[in-house]
C-alpha cells in the first residue's frame, strides 16, 4: 500500500487436491497416492516506518527534529551537529555534504512520505505456495510376509518480492524448501507368536534462502567495497522523527541448508505365556550441510549518534555501526545407535507390568573436514 491510507488485507487462499488407490495385481500388489496444493497470497497492512519527506531530502530537518509544541515531530527538540560538533543552523544540512550513495538509496529505493513527520504505512507482500505429494505401494509376498514402500514430498515457497522501487518490502527472506522422505518396510511373521518388523528410511530437507533476485547491493549504490552477494543489502535506521526504517534483514542473505538422515531399524516381538517381549535396534546417520553468506555485504546501522538524527547520519554517510564478515559453512556429521529390550508382563487380567532397558550412547557431532572453533586471547592481542 502507499502513503497513509490503509487498505483491506488482500489475503487469498486456495487449497485443492485428491487421493487415489487401488489394486495392481489381485491379492498381491496395491497402490495409493495423494496430492494437496495450497496457494496463498496477501498484502497485509501491518507496518509503520518513518521515511524521508520532501523537506528532509532537501536537508531541512527543522520540522522533523522540532518539538511538538512548536509544530514539530518530537516531544523534545533536537539540535543537529556536524562531524566537528558544530550545530547546523536551523537544523538545515547543506545538500552539498550529502553522501552520493545515501542520496541514491533514499531517492531511488525509499518512498517519500507526504506526512510532515515521515510516517508511512506499508505491507509486506506474501506469496507462499506449497505442494504435498505422497505415494505408497504394498506387496503381499506370502501369507507370512508383507512389504511396503512409501515416498513423501513437500515443497514450500516463500517468494521474496521487490518491485524495484520500494525497498521497505524487502524485510522478509525468500525460502525454497523441499522435504523428502523415502521408506521401505518388511514385516515377517516367524510364528503365530513372533513377528519381525524392519524398515529403512532416508529423509532429506533442503532450504535455499535469499533476497529478491533484483535487489540492489552496496556496489549498485556506488559504495566501493567487496560484495559477496550480488543482490543483498541490509540497513537499519533509528532515531529519526518517530522511529526509522529497515531495508533487508539479517536472514535475507543467500544461504543453503541441506539436512540428510539415513536410518535403519528392526523390531522383534514374541509372546510367551503372559509375557510380550520386544527387542530391537535403531541406527541413524545425520548430516547437516550449510553455507551462508552472513554479513558478506556488510550490515549498516544509523542511529543518530553522529548528528543526533538517524536519517541525517545516513544522508551524510556516517554510520554508527558497520558489521562485515566472511561466508560461513558447516558440514556436521553424527552417528546415533540405540538398542532396547522390554517386557510387558500381564500379572493378572487387570494388572500389567512394563519393564525394559534402552542403550543409546551420546556421540558428539564432528565436522566433515575436521574443523573446530576456538578463541585465543593472546593471539587476538597480537592481531
Amino acid at each position: 500500500m502507499i502513503g497513509l491510507q490503509p487498505v483491506r488485507d488482500s489475503l487469498k487462499r486456495n487449497q485443492f487436491g485428491g487421493t487415489a488407490g487401488g489394486r495392481i495385481i489381485k491379492d498381491k500388489l496395491f497402490f495409493f497416492g495423494g496430492f494437496q496444493g495450497t496457494r496463498q497470497r496477501s498484502d497485509p497492512v501491518e507496518n509503520v516506518a518513518y521515511v524521508p519527506t520532501a523537506a528532509t531530502l532537501a536537508g531541512n530537518f527543522s520540522v522533523a527534529d522540532a518539538a511538538k509544541a512548536n509544530g514539530g515531530c518530537l516531544s523534545t527538540a533536537k539540535q543537529l551537529k556536524d562531524m566537528s560538533g558544530n550545530p547546523y543552523p536551523g537544523n538545515q544540512i547543506p545538500v552539498s555534504t550529502f553522501d552520493p550513495a545515501a542520496s541514491k538509496l533514499v531517492s531511488t529505493y525509499i518512498p517519500t512520505s507526504p506526512d510532515p513527520c515521515g510516517k508511512y504505512l506499508y505491507g509486506l507482500p506474501a506469496n507462499n505456495p506449497d505442494n504435498q505429494w505422497i505415494g505408497r505401494v504394498d506387496y503381499l509376498i506370502s501369507n507370512r510376509q508383507t512389504f511396503y514402500g512409501r515416498y513423501y514430498l513437500y515443497d514450500y515457497t516463500a517468494i521474496a518480492l521487490f518491485d524495484g522501487h520500494n525497498a521497505l518490502t524487502t524485510g522478509t527472506p525468500g525460502n525454497w524448501d523441499r522435504s523428502q522422505t523415502m521408506t521401505i518396510g518388511d514385516t515377517y511373521t516367524v510364528s503365530p507368536t513372533s513377528v519381525n518388523s524392519f524398515h529403512a528410511t532416508f529423509d532429506r530437507r533442503r532450504d535455499n534462502r535469499s533476497a529478491a533476485s533484483n535487489l540492489f547491493s552496496p556496489k549498485d549504490l556506488g559504495v566501493n567495497m567487496y560484495v559477496g552477494v550480488p543482490n543483498y543489502f541490509y540497513l537499519t535506521l533509528s532515531g529519526y522523527s518517530g522511529g526509522g526504517f529497515n531495508v533487508g534483514c539479517t536472514q535475507c542473505t543467500f544461504a543453503d541448508f541441506d539436512i540428510n538422515t539415513y536410518q535403519v531399524a528392526d523390531d522383534f516381538t514374541i509372546i510367551k505365556g503372559r509375557h510380550q517381549i520386544g527387542f530391537g535396534f535403531d541406527g541413524r546417520k545425520d548430516q547437516f550441510n550449510s553455507y551462508t553468506a552472513g554479513s558478506s555485504n556488510g550490515e549498516n546501522t544509523f542511529n543518530g549518534s553522529i548528528t543526533g538524527d538517524g536519517l541525517a547520519d545516513l544522508l551524510i554517510g556516517r554510520f554508527s555501526n558497520f558489521r562485515d564478515g566472511n561466508p560461513l559453512s558447516d558440514y556436521l556429521r553424527q552417528t546415533v545407535m540405540a538398542a532396547y529390550v522390554q517386557d510387558a508382563f500381564h500379572a493378572t487380567r487387570n494388572f500389567s507390568i512394563n519393564i525394559g532397558v534402552r542403550w543409546e550412547p551420546s556421540v558428539p557431532s564432528y565436522d566433515k573436514y575436521g574443523r573446530g572453533n576456538q578463541f585465543s586471547w593472546p593471539l587476538f592481542l597480537q592481531g
